[in-house]
């Protein structure tokens, strides 16, 4: 961060609130079968098809039922945790905005958009798409292939949001007041 004109004194991660929201993930891969087979679990699946988001982001149809609960659950909490996640890590830590280097002010111009793009994808990921991890590449199956597989992978997703949205705030934050310092100070 310090490239982008922000140094860290201290920088503190609230890794207890992290894993408080990790664990309904890894307690959902134990807890909840695979499929829906009593009319308690076909209730909850036809409310999370017909209310919610349904099959969305990265599922699996090895485990339909828990993968799509876990999905929902990211894309229901993603948003509200991390801004929760942000405002504990920005309280606790300590940074100072410095000087911009030279070179980096053109790079400034291109970074804001690269980080609209890298969020819109995040979300286009999430919310709109929906890929079935059994059937991806052979690469990326074993994701797909084991519940442990899956839930280290959504707990994953969950602290790349909540990184990327600290890493937002900071850059949308500082960046723009720099940019449009300069271009007041070069008239």
């Amino acid at each position: 961060m310090e490239k982008l004109g922000i140094k860290f004194k201290k920088m503190e991660i609230p890794y207890l609130f992290m894993t408080i929201t990790w664990i309904p993930i890894f307690l959902s891969i134990y807890f909840i079968p695979n499929n829906a087979d009593t009319q308690l679990l076909h209730s909850i699946e036809r409310i999370i098809d017909q209310n919610l988001f349904g099959k969305v982001g990265a599922w699996s149809s090895n485990f339909p039922l828990t993968s799509k609960f876990i999905t929902n659950y990211i894309c229901l909490t993603a948003p509200v945790f991390s801004i929760i996640f942000t405002y504990k890590t920005l309280k606790h830590s300590s940074f100072e905005r410095i000087n911009f280097p030279r070179h980096s002010e053109k790079k400034l111009i291109f970074l804001l958009p690269g980080f609209i793009a890298l969020s819109s994808f995040i979300v286009f990921i999430l919310y709109f798409d929906d890929t079935d991890l059994a059937h991806a590449r052979r690469r990326y199956a074993i994701l797909g292939a084991y519940k442990i597989t899956y839930a280290l992978y959504s707990a994953g997703l969950l602290y790349a949001i909540y990184v990327l949205t600290v890493m937002n705030y900071l850059i949308f934050r500082y960046s723009p007041a720099y940019i449009i310092q300069k271009i007041r100070s070069a008239r």
